[in-house]
């Protein structure tokens, strides 16, 4: 009987640490793959922000190339 106790106080023992120690070892690992994720999404915003613009670059150009193809067509009117 004696040695069933101390078995059974050591099983509880094992899984009262265990429940307590798991989840701080997840949680760390799921902090760092936070910051990773969050690392990559301040890179995808950053990137999105080039490319709007670049857009903008873009379609600035795009209209001075319509004004100059419409001078153009006056221009060959006259």
């Amino acid at each position: 009987m004696n040695r069933f106790l101390r078995v059974t106080f050591l099983l509880g023992l094992i899984t009262f640490f265990s429940a307590a120690v798991f989840p701080f070892l997840l949680f760390a690992d799921a902090d760092r793959d936070l910051s990773t994720i969050s690392a990559r999404l301040d890179k995808l915003v950053q990137d999105l922000d080039q490319i709007e613009k670049r857009e903008q670059e873009l379609l600035s150009h795009q209209n001075e190339v319509i004004q100059t193809i419409k001078s153009l067509k006056v221009a060959a009117h006259r």
